[in-house]
């Protein structure tokens, strides 16, 4: 069950419309390939807090995580984690120009239900059109997950490609806000 999703190496095709590209960031920690110094987990219930992400392919040497893992559940209380990347023109595979959707925002993934690890779906910031080229959360985007908890909340309180691409976000949940 694949929601096609056009920024990830772990999706069904779609046709031949479809571009192979580099793993999400969701794929990359499953993988092993991002360093568990440039992870962060947030569990909710931790106080809101701001967290500067840098896209998993950067060669900067600042200290800043590649990857934002966030504690969430379905309905049923299975574990759902979300996880936030920003994503850059890099290499082969993700040589999109630098002012495509994906690169000028964050996007944000949830496991299925009950199986981490197994697969994740895109979450589509902009549902009413019919593709994922504009899914990504831009500046001052908000996501709301009401299921997960007292309510997950994830802001874009900024977006920058200068002097390299980077994201900071704001997370938190009704009962620590």
């Amino acid at each position: 069950n694949y929601n096609r999703d056009p920024f990830d190496a772990m999706t069904e095709p779609n046709g031949n419309t479809h571009k192979v590209r580099h793993f999400s960031t969701a794929n990359r920690v499953k993988l092993g390939y991002i360093p568990t110094a440039q992870q962060v987990y947030f569990q909710t219930t931790q106080q809101p807090s701001t967290f500067s992400l840098l896209p998993p392919s950067s060669n900067s040497t600042l200290n800043t995580p590649r990857s934002l893992e966030i504690e969430a559940y379905d309905y049923t209380g299975a574990i759902a984690n979300y996880f936030v990347e920003i994503r850059q023109p890099y290499g082969t595979f993700d040589a999109f120009p630098l002012s495509h959707p994906v690169a000028q925002g964050v996007s944000i993934r949830r496991e299925y239900p009950g199986s981490p690890g197994l697969g994740y779906t895109l979450i589509d910031a902009n549902p009413k059109t019919t593709t994922f080229r504009d899914a990504s959360f831009r500046k001052n985007r908000t996501f709301f997950d009401h299921i997960s908890g007292p309510g997950l909340k994830i802001e874009v309180l900024d977006i920058a490609q200068s002097p390299f691409p980077r994201a900071v976000v704001r997370v938190s949940n009704n009962s620590t806000d």
